[in-house]
């Protein structure tokens, strides 16, 4: 897989040049019945199962990852519970926004990176892609917001089909024509940013 790249490109501008096809002959993966109706019926067949994944990756305090590197919750898994924050609202001064977009900006490269079709490719597993966000966040000095919030075991949500959302990378291989969504959110200065995209796997122009 590429290498992941502060620079790299922005994802709407890539969905332009993605090379789309249409088969030129019928085919025996009932592909004449469109891509909608094909994920259907393989949905029905063949609903998402959970597969092994590896042990949860623990990031440890160091010189580079100091007590400010990581979210309350990193360590053990607990929110902290303040009940002044279920009925206050935070107004947020104008560091604090630099910070949040700072994060913003972070985790919307982050996202590029794993929805690139040199990454999202048939046989590649939401496991591979879950330990290249994980690099490429601590490349970027964030801290993948997902890893161990509420026990949650990696650093990345990837929901395939079916799933709605905050699936679990594992084994699974991806096919053609998977439908997946990534959820990427990093934390950094103290904040986070968070957004998510849905790609298709594969060369599938429908």
């Amino acid at each position: 897989p590429p290498l992941y790249n502060d620079n790299s490109n922005n994802f709407d501008s890539l969905l332009q040049k993605l090379p789309f096809s249409t088969p030129s002959s019928p085919t025996t993966d009932n592909t004449q019945i469109g891509w909608r109706k094909r994920q259907l019926n393989k949905t029905k067949a063949h609903p998402i199962q959970p597969h092994p994944n590896k042990p949860r990756t623990i990031i440890r305090p160091s010189q580079q990852h100091p007590p400010s590197f990581f979210p309350p919750y990193a360590h053990n898994g607990s929110i902290p519970q303040n009940s002044s924050s279920l009925d206050t609202v935070l107004l947020h001064d104008q560091p604090s926004i630099e910070r949040m977009k700072h994060a913003a900006q972070i985790a919307r490269r982050l996202l590029n990176y794993i929805c690139s079709p040199s990454i999202v490719t048939v046989g590649t597993t939401t496991e591979q892609i879950n330990q290249l966000l994980h690099n490429a966040a601590l490349k970027s000095g964030a801290y993948p917001s997902p890893l161990n919030y509420m026990g949650f075991p990696k650093s990345v949500c990837s929901s395939i089909n079916e799933v709605v959302c905050h699936g679990i990378p594992d084994g699974r291989a991806l096919e053609l024509g998977d439908v997946v969504s990534f959820d990427v959110s990093c934390y950094v200065g103290g904040v986070h940013g968070d957004n998510c995209a849905t790609v298709i796997v594969g060369d599938v122009e429908e």
